[in-house]
């Protein structure tokens, strides 16, 4: 799946943060978004997601999808991750009680594997998922967003919060995440300088309205 940003407006509090912009993102990419604080980063991957709509201009997908296959998807992964009353496996299994996931439920072997993964150090799945601590809280949204399989992973600086280890590990399952097929995209917003995939990725600069490639 490529995304093609064609002619995008787009502004916030009458802030403009894009005009006229044109980007296309291909599948099989990890891109690393950089620009300075209040640029419209985030704005951006909500515009891509399909959380917000543009001013001006248009967000194609190179695949025909309807609006719920859509988010399904394209996911977007945000820096203070969501948790809904209830355990920790309530949490996991939460979309898969609403379209257009409700038919794709993943078997309890998947997401106890998942969990094993990013969370080395064990973690009950009846434990109360609101009481988490916040790098656990992002692990196991991490986890949902996973189980959903989308195509596309916006991540929003989903591990600027977290302590060194939880960082690494969410770092590492995105980056394993991206590298499971080749037609995987990633679009990840952070400061870290450390990151991905053995440094083959491309940055990208946002700044005053515009995207370049970083040389």
């Amino acid at each position: 799946m490529n995304i093609e940003l064609k002619n995008i407006s787009l502004k916030f509090d009458s802030r403009v943060i894009a005009e006229k912009m044109c980007w296309t993102f291909s599948a099989g990419k990890f891109y690393l978004l950089k620009g300075p604080s209040g640029c419209g980063k985030s704005s951006l991957l909500r515009l891509i997601s399909g959380l917000t709509d543009a001013d001006g201009g248009s967000v194609q997908v190179s695949q025909k999808l309807d609006i719920l296959e859509q988010r399904r998807s394209i996911h977007y992964l945000t820096q203070m991750p969501i948790m809904f009353p209830g355990t920790v496996e309530e949490n996991l299994l939460k979309p898969f009680s609403f379209a257009p996931y409700i038919d794709r439920a993943p078997a309890r072997e998947e997401y106890e594997n998942l969990l094993s993964e990013l969370f080395p150090e064990g973690l009950d799945l009846n434990q109360n998922a609101e009481k988490l601590s916040q790098g656990q809280k992002q692990r196991v949204a991490l986890c949902r967003t996973l189980l959903i399989k989308p195509q596309v992973l916006l991540c929003d600086e989903p591990a600027a919060s977290l302590d060194t280890k939880s960082r690494q590990i969410v770092d590492q399952a995105i980056e394993r995440f991206f590298k499971s097929s080749q037609d995987k995209m990633v679009i990840y917003v952070s400061h870290h300088e450390d990151i991905f995939v053995d440094g083959d990725c491309e940055e990208i600069l946002m700044k005053e309205g515009k995207l370049e490639l970083v040389s």
